[in-house]
């Protein structure tokens, strides 16, 4: 069995870029629908300089951000239990897997919650990839 040490090495060295997010898909468009009044509505400075989306600390927890840490956090587990070694510590999987199916309905690239599913399984499948890709 390999070490916790060797484990986070194996983790922190996977390379994301061949991978297919369904969140590459999200558009900037989209996001002025789903949230007009933090993209669109009026123009003045300081605390108050549009996009307001990017600036709020509750869209850092609540949005963009979260989505694409929760599609890599899924497809993390998926390597690593493809490659038989453990997964990022202190994460509870259902819980991040369920965040991330919620995520994928909120803004919009889910037609409802079992395409949210599909999309999931995509990511985790995606990541399986990627640990047979770097071998046993």
């Amino acid at each position: 069995m390999s070490s916790s040490n060797e484990n986070e090495s194996e983790l922190s060295n996977i390379d994301f870029r061949g991978t297919d997010f369904p969140s590459d898909r999200l558009t900037i468009r989209q996001l002025r629908e789903l949230e007009p009044d933090l993209f669109d509505q009026g123009f003045q400075r300081e605390e108050s300089v549009q996009p307001l989306y990017f600036f709020q600390e509750d869209h850092t927890e609540n949005g963009i951000g979260s989505l694409l840490f929760l599609e890599r956090l899924n497809a993390t587990w998926a390597y690593a239990k493809a490659k038989g070694i453990d997964g990022p510590k202190d994460w509870d999987r259902e819980t991040y897997r369920d965040e991330l199916i919620d995520f994928y309905r909120k803004f919009k690239l889910a037609s409802g919650i079992k395409h949210a599913e599909e999309l999931v399984r995509d990511v985790e499948r995606q990541g399986v990839q990627l640990a047979q890709q770097k071998g046993r």
